[in-house]
């Protein structure tokens, strides 16, 4: 059984159990009861002693009698797991086993959906078939690369890469005075409670960015699953050109006019953007300089964790976006009941997180603001509630008219 080979693969080198564990959590409900147990009990073991890179077979059946003392299936167990440790496999043919085993289990679950069909005795399967191929497409979309490479560079390209690398302002000189700019290849965060003007932040964020990109090809792209993509362009334009709604109404060929030279041509506004592959669709088609995803966390990925691991999967998933794509991302997302009518907001305040967003973010912002007290209404308090570096607040008057931000 090719199941026996790839178990002793997994006691040989912890490095091909972390690397080839999804592979197997795919198929594993289809594995014998016997099998599954040895499969638990390794990946137990690994967790339990995590300075060990390998497990002998004396030390998987010790491990077996600590967990399970007055086991009956002891003598069984002791005889599967010498017959797993008695097969060989060569590291080359591990891969292939993998796929061929993932195959044929999911071959088997579409053939049986299908058979009853073929009969006459039952319909409507085909929805069930996509998730089936769904799944398996998943689990080939996370195959461990061979071509997997450390990075190596002198220490001047080190320098010109990182150290003296253009960076982006953001549109508040406050903001850029504590943090500096937004790094490549980072995730961060903007939260605040409803009408803190999360979205404004954003837009006015993203159009002071586009205006510093260098290469015409650069391209910043608002990923929307809030708002009409027509009524974010409206405050991207608005941002653009220094004019109100009433201002646009009145002169739209001045406007135009401004537009026509200004950073609009470099942004690309989306709605109902509401999964995953469709975030990942846009970042293939325009290679974005920045993806503004609002709101992040409504972003659906194939999962059936529970909220806040799914909610810190989803995250993950950004931050490997980020890399993958040599881009920047910022998220949006709500702060709790706790964060209404409260100047400075803590990563404790975001909304149905606990610490699964907080986590994976670079950086995040906290945007608060004083609802009942008119005197303060164009006011905004941003707190930097994590990042790499200095921490601090600033505080911006928002002219919301015109989505316009000054640092106080």
């Amino acid at each position: 059984m090719i199941e026996l080979q790839i178990l002793h693969a997994f006691c040989e080198e912890k490095n091909k159990y972390i690397s080839y564990r999804t592979y197997f959590d795919s198929i594993l409900s289809n594995v014998e009861r016997e099998l599954k147990l040895i499969y638990i009990l390794i990946g137990e073991y690994y967790e339990k002693y995590p300075d060990t890179n390998t497990i002998t077979n004396d030390e998987l059946f010790a491990f077996y009698k600590y967990k399970y003392p007055v086991s009956k299936d002891a003598s069984m167990l002791q005889e599967l797991m010498l017959n797993i440790f008695e097969t060989t496999l060569q590291k080359s043919l591990l891969t292939d086993l993998l796929e061929q085993l993932k195959e044929r289990y999911f071959a088997t679950k579409i053939v049986n959906k299908l058979l009853p069909v073929v009969e006459g005795i039952k319909y409507g399967v085909f929805p069930d078939l996509k998730s089936e191929i769904d799944s398996f497409t998943t689990t080939q979309e996370t195959k461990v690369s061979d071509g997997m490479s450390p990075c190596i560079m002198s220490v001047g390209e080190l320098i010109q890469e990182t150290i003296l690398r253009d960076g982006l302002s953001w549109h508040l000189e406050g903001l850029t005075d504590i943090v500096g700019t937004i790094p490549i290849k980072s995730l961060g965060g903007v939260f605040g409670f409803v009408n803190a003007s999360k979205t404004s932040f954003c837009i006015a964020a993203g159009y002071n960015f586009a205006e510093q990109f260098t290469n015409p090809t650069d391209t910043l792209v608002y990923a929307g699953n809030e708002e009409p993509a027509e009524r974010i362009l409206l405050r991207f334009t608005q941002t653009a050109t220094g004019m109100s709604s009433d201002g646009l109404m009145d002169n739209p060929d001045k406007a135009d006019e401004l537009l026509h030279d200004s950073a609009m041509k470099q942004i690309m506004v989306y709605d109902s953007v509401i999964n995953i592959d469709q975030v990942e669709y846009l970042l293939q088609k325009h290679t974005p300089r920045i993806l503004i995803i609002d709101q992040g966390t409504k972003v659906a990925i194939k999962s059936e964790e529970k909220d806040v691991v799914q909610k810190q999967h989803l995250y993950n998933i950004y931050r490997t976006f980020a890399t993958k794509y040599n881009t920047s991302i910022l998220t949006v997302s709500q702060g709790d009941a706790n964060s209404a009518n409260k100047k400075w907001l803590e990563l404790k305040d975001m909304y149905s997180s606990k610490v699964a967003i907080q986590g994976e973010l670079d950086y995040a912002f906290g945007i608060g603001f004083i609802e009942d007290d008119k005197s303060k209404e164009r006011l905004r308090y941003i707190n930097i509630s994590k990042n790499k570096g200095p921490m601090g607040k600033v505080i911006s008057h928002f002219n919301k008219e015109i989505n316009k931000w000054k640092s106080l």
